[in-house]
């Protein structure tokens, strides 16, 4: 009797090394695919991708509103006909499912995210209440507060809205008499100056801030 170790047996119908070379591919160029859906909703300066779970905290910001990390998943086949004729066609067929999916599970979590964050501070802006479109369009730019870069460049706010909402938005606005424009211009040259003085005021609290070396 012998206790040798018997000898693997080969398998001519799998490459090991080919699979691990497909699926690093694979989640790269998903990750590009993924990345280019988000940027419709997010600059990518302002998006980060993470590998490991946890939680996330706001240290310096107790009162931020903290839900997580949300898991997004979804599932897709392929039918053997389309491996047993060599269809490429299936690589954008898969790909396009599985970032539609993704794209909108993200988009369901962003803005029911950004909805809880407005309501558990009361900044939140009722068209009906405020009597038309254009009126709540003008109290939504009192409420949110402008962004400057490092670079001193004021991002003016973006509006995400449903096409027939952003119609009567539009609409609203073109029926606008000049003082109500002349408002908005007002309210666009304070809240940008307030953003560039937080600017300035952030880097002063470092020091030698783009002195060159």
């Amino acid at each position: 009797m012998t206790t040798a170790p018997l000898r693997k047996r080969a398998n001519y119908f799998s490459d090991e090394v080919g699979e691990d070379e497909f699926h690093l591919s694979f989640t790269k160029f998903m990750a590009k695919a993924q990345a280019n859906a988000f940027s419709k909703y997010l600059r990518a300066e302002n998006t980060q991708r993470f590998k490991h779970g946890g939680q996330w905290a706001h240290p310096a910001a107790p009162q931020a509103l903290t839900t997580g990390l949300k898991e997004h998943s979804s599932e897709t086949s392929v039918p053997f006909e389309k491996i047993a004729n060599h269809d490429l066609t299936v690589i954008d067929q898969v790909v396009g499912g599985l970032v539609e999916d993704m794209e909108r599970q993200f988009a369901q979590m962003m803005y029911s995210t950004v909805s809880a964050a407005a309501a558990s501070v009361g900044n939140v802006v009722d068209s009906p209440s405020e009597g038309s479109p254009r009126e709540a369009f003008a109290q939504m730019l009192e409420k949110v507060e402008f962004a400057a870069d490092k670079f001193g460049k004021v991002k003016l706010p973006e509006i995400h809205s449903h096409p027939d909402a952003a119609n009567k938005l539009q609409q609203s606005i073109a029926e606008a008499p000049p003082e109500f424009h002349q408002r908005i211009e007002e309210i666009k040259a304070r809240k940008s100056a307030e953003a560039l003085a937080r600017e300035v005021e952030r880097k002063a609290r470092f020091v030698c801030y783009g002195d060159s070396q």
